[in-house]
């Protein structure tokens, strides 16, 4: 099976070093927000944190205290570890928002490689959602800022990756359809991601998510240049959505994703500090995102 493969390919620890602009860049930007809007020592909570190869959380250590937030504890823990962090100012938890285990993957890749047919791969997708246990209580993990960066995209990636890898085994069933319930499963999954969000946030939420990818830099800096012209100028400065970013996202899940975010603000849910931003991700040596950021108080 191709899964255990996948699996592999998701540890970018090798890209730690390739990444040092990006990461300096992203998380001088989340020090710029929290520096006026969340007390020395507040809690910060890092949602998706894995291996933190693409925020500093040594330097954030320094002034804020941490909750890491993953699915995979083990990570987590090693992480903190190696980092040096004491676990005074590094707390760990997985808030259990969208819960698909390592043999739902497994199952599903074997229906596939089974040649299953079209009701039987869109059943097992919605029963996922079905028969997923409900969220965390999140009352005991009140943080006073929440970062959230390049999550939304991946809480189905791997359902579509073996979707992509094994697509020699799917000629016999229409992918539009198994794509659309793919897309409705990652409208529910943002959906999630979001309420639990506010749940945990007391005051802040700082996300970035990608809207696009380009196989070299240069591409995308042209593109990521074409998309900061349209940001909106507040009366007192600052960058803010002019509401048509949305158009230019291509990469599943963050269309639902922004939108859910915008909604909010158009609802005065959430308000935006003015730190609209386009950073790009040097994600691999194949592959540049451009990453939209923003930062954003909690009503």
């Amino acid at each position: 099976m191709k899964y255990q493969d996948m699996i592999k390919t998701e540890n970018t620890d090798n890209r730690y070093q390739a990444w040092t602009q990006y990461r300096n860049q992203l998380t001088s930007y989340i020090t710029t927000a929290l520096k006026d809007n969340i007390p020395s020592d507040g809690w910060v909570a890092i949602w998706g944190a894995g291996g933190c190869n693409d925020i500093d959380i040594i330097k954030l250590s320094k002034d804020y205290k941490l909750l890491l937030i993953d699915r995979d504890i083990e990570t987590l823990e090693l992480t903190r570890n190696r980092l040096g962090i004491s676990k005074d100012r590094c707390k760990i938890a997985d808030v259990a928002f969208w819960s698909i285990d390592e043999e739902d993957y497994k199952l599903f890749e074997s229906l596939i490689i089974d040649r299953a047919d079209q009701d039987e791969l869109e059943i097992f997708l919605r029963e996922l959602v079905e028969h997923m246990p409900n969220p965390a209580n999140l009352e005991k993990y009140q943080v006073d800022c929440s970062v959230v960066v390049g999550l939304a995209s991946q809480l189905n990636a791997r359902l579509a990756a073996l979707l992509y890898m094994h697509k020699d085994k799917l000629g016999h069933v229409d992918m539009n359809g198994i794509q659309s319930v793919l897309d409705s499963l990652n409208k529910i999954a943002v959906e999630r991601l979001y309420v639990a969000l506010r749940q945990l946030t007391k005051t802040l939420i700082i996300t970035g998510y990608e809207v696009e990818s380009f196989e070299s830099m240069e591409e995308a800096e042209t593109r990521g240049a074409e998309y900061a012209e349209g940001f909106e100028t507040g009366m007192a400065g600052g960058c803010f959505l002019s509401g048509e970013e949305e158009k230019y996202i291509t990469v599943a899940g963050n269309e639902h994703w922004h939108r859910r975010i915008y909604k909010a603000i158009l609802m005065d849910k959430l308000e935006e500090l003015g730190l609209a931003r386009i950073m790009y991700w040097n994600f691999s040596e194949q592959k540049t995102y451009i990453m939209l950021n923003i930062a954003l108080l909690v009503c």
